[in-house]
């Protein structure tokens, strides 16, 4: 993925990035490496080592390079090509380590992924902003180095049913929109293979066009047309209403204009249509929905979304629409437990990837306990935006920045979704019940449960188990929103599993403390009769623990 790391250690200056956010199989990766001298002395001597390893760190391939020496203050810079293999989803790691003569002066890594489709991994964020005055591209740098591959654009257009705006400067909602911006956020987007998602509502329109059209709307039983917050008009999304029609073509024509690589479709609920009419008859909204949907996707032949406000209409639209991924808006679904059950439902009934959009304050523990569960639950987020902001409210321009605190945590826990994703959300990688594993030492349950450890297994076809580990331990209200508390960091945990879950006479355990660090650890472990028995040295928000056979190391020259 694009990702930049600044090391700034021992006197080195070590910077990495990669042009894409995610390369496509067989194709080359660029890796950026700059190395500047900060010491006050000349470096004699210096080499580098480069390697790109797999996901639990086997080496694929390795390049010695002799630099020589380096002035105080000079520079060094190199571009290194590796051609990615095949695969669905694939997460790796770029690792540089610098040595003068034979000693280790410092060292950095990159995290990146290989992706056939990066609808299967939807790493959702956001922009909101478009004012004239914006550095954009440190905003997409930020977004990048989180390993986004989609953005969603927030309310960028002049007004509801016109996205081919015309002017320069406009105002929604009392924000301005520098248009120069939108663009700009498009292109430096596009530039690092992020692809770019323009919001629109499937059936809501301004009064400057409703106005020239009536007949679209949607009215209640006495005539009167629906209204979302006394601002926008509801119209009829369905090929019978030539609103359908309408909107397709405007769509096309912005996607011309713009150069979108996909359309984001808003609603509001179930609520507002419960009891719609069009031309004196009751209204199937729901199939209008599906219709434009698989009509978008048709036509435009780029990525669909819609927005499934509280869950609704997740079955209708999870069996008969063409929408790249599901996307789920979170009302009525408030612990942990429900949460859970939803994301699980959503992928069982659609066979796709589902994102959540749930709100919260940039309360540390409250965010991280949320984001681990929605990821150990194969699950997304769209939560980081413009940079290094954060979605707190439905509206997306009150999105507040992160603390520095935060931000890094989650830094780790992108890093992690990215670097391990064909261990997390690979189609082979199913849940296990039933399994027998369980903690020795610790409370631990299979949901989420007040003061326990919750364990959730997967197995990765034949090959591997991976489990998940989350620390509710010292915490009491199950509702995600909450205020909570930091949970009490448990060490020394005796995870066992029965021998009988694993497919594989040779073993490697690795751990990998999502909250800390992506780099995984090695752990030993026993075989005591039919268990296997694996002590976890330390849990403080969201471990993974990884059984796997040995790694075949295969090294490229």
């Amino acid at each position: 993925m694009f990702y930049r790391e600044v090391i700034r250690e021992k006197g080195l200056y070590i910077w990495l990035d990669s042009e894409k956010v995610s390369y496509r199989p067989d194709s080359v990766a660029k890796i950026k490496c700059n190395i500047t001298n900060m010491f006050n002395r000349v470096l004699q001597n210096l080499s580098l080592v480069f390697s790109i390893e797999d996901s639990l760190g086997s080496v694929l391939y390795k390049e010695h390079v002799n630099v020589g020496s380096l002035d105080a203050g000079e520079g060094f810079y190199r571009v290194f090509k590796w051609v990615t293999p095949e695969c669905l989803i694939r997460g790796f790691i770029a690792r540089v380590k610098v040595y003068e003569g034979e000693k280790y002066l410092a060292g950095s890594t990159l995290v990146f992924d290989v992706v056939r489709d990066m609808s299967l991994v939807p790493r959702y964020g956001f922009f909101a902003t478009f004012a004239a005055d914006e550095d954009v591209k440190s905003r997409v740098d930020r977004l990048a180095r989180f390993h986004i591959n989609f953005i969603q654009f927030y309310d960028w257009f002049e007004y509801h049913g016109n996205y081919t705006p015309k002017l320069k400067d406009y105002f929604i909602l009392r924000k301005p929109v520098h248009l120069d911006t939108v663009r700009e956020k498009i292109r430096l987007s596009r530039g690092r293979g992020i692809k770019c998602m323009a919001y629109i509502a499937i059936y809501a329109v301004d009064e400057r066009i409703y106005s020239k059209y009536p007949e679209w709307a949607l009215r209640n039983r006495e005539g009167f047309p629906l209204r979302f917050a006394d601002w926008l008009y509801l119209v009829n999304p369905g090929r019978e209403c030539s609103f359908h029609d309408f909107l397709l073509e405007e769509l096309k024509r912005s996607v011309e204009s713009f150069g979108w690589n996909g359309i984001h479709l808003d609603q509001y609920g179930e609520g507002w249509t419960r009891d719609a009419y069009w031309k004196g008859r009751r209204v199937d909204v729901v199939r209008g929905f599906i219709e434009f949907i698989n009509d978008a996707r048709r036509s435009l032949n780029r990525d669909v979304v819609f927005n499934l406000v509280d869950a609704w209409p997740l079955e209708a639209v999870a069996r008969e629409a063409n929408a790249s991924f599901i996307y789920i808006e979170v009302w009525s679904y408030e612990t942990y437990a429900s949460l859970q059950d939803l994301i699980m439902k959503a992928r069982k009934l659609s066979g796709k990837p589902v994102v959540i959009a749930a709100y919260t304050d940039t309360h540390e523990p409250t965010v991280l306990l949320l984001d681990a569960l929605i990821f150990a639950n194969q699950g997304f987020r769209i939560e980081l935006g413009e940079g290094n902001r954060y979605l707190v409210d439905p509206y997306f321009p009150k999105c507040r920045e992160l603390p520095k605190p935060l931000e890094n945590k989650l830094q780790n826990y992108y890093d992690v979704i990215t670097r391990y994703e064909e261990y997390i959300y690979a189609p082979d990688v199913s849940r296990i019940y039933g399994s027998g594993i369980k903690i020795l030492n610790k409370n631990y349950s299979y949901i989420p449960k007040p003061d326990t450890i919750q364990i959730i297994p997967y197995l990765k076809g034949q090959k591997a188990v991976i489990i998940h580990l989350i620390n509710f331990r010292g915490i009491s209200e199950m509702k995600w929103k909450s205020v909570q508390p930091e949970p009490v960091e448990e060490r020394n945990i005796i995870l066992v599993v029965p021998r009988s879950v694993i497919h594989t006479d040779s073993l490697t355990v690795h751990m990998v403390e999502a909250d800390k660090s992506h780099e995984p650890k090695k752990l030993s472990y026993k075989v005591n009769g039919e268990l296997v028995e694996i002590n976890v040295p330390s849990l403080k928000y969201w471990d993974i623990i990884i059984l796997a056979p040995p790694p075949s190391r295969t090294i490229q020259p």
